[in-house]
């Protein structure tokens, strides 16, 4: 900790990011405009320990091994092998309602997004440039700052 003494005055926590990456995964014609993104939840190690216990409760309260949103849609709902099968419109958003509350509950959320089109242009090819973009922007250390004194 003798580093720690060149920082007078600062506040040093040891912080955890878990975090996921969502988008279309690919440029379609037409329809939806891709637009990737990568977001998360900080907060301390003691913090997740007590989440993973309330996360996986909320599993069990509905029956199901995790919770993947894109599988909640009705089109995915009605695939035998989806572990929401056939769940109705009230069921999915208890569920949905239940495990939003658990995941805010505490930790602060943060993450990144951009438009494909809008950092590419019209005749975007790839997918790959705008991802960058994204993750720059995820883990950028004035963005990190301002979580760290959000924090406490």
């Amino acid at each position: 900790m003798e580093w720690a003494s060149l920082f007078s005055g600062k506040l040093f926590a040891m912080l955890v990011v878990y975090a996921d990456e969502t988008g279309t995964h690919g440029l379609k014609k037409g329809g939806k405009e891709p637009a990737p993104g990568v977001y998360g939840f900080i907060e301390t190690p003691e913090y997740w320990e007590g989440f993973q216990e309330k996360w996986n409760a909320g599993l069990r309260k509905y029956n199901v091994p995790y919770f993947h949103f894109r599988e909640l849609n009705p089109p995915e709902r009605a695939k035998a092998r989806n572990p929401y099968y056939n769940w109705d419109k009230e069921r999915v958003d208890d569920f949905i309602y239940d495990m939003a509350i658990i995941a805010s509950e505490k930790a602060l959320p943060f993450g990144g997004n951009a438009s494909i089109k809008g950092t590419q242009g019209e005749s975007a090819t790839s997918y790959t440039p705008t991802y960058k973009i994204v993750f720059e922007q995820f883990s950028q250390p004035s963005h990190n700052e301002r979580i760290v004194t959000l924090t406490r």
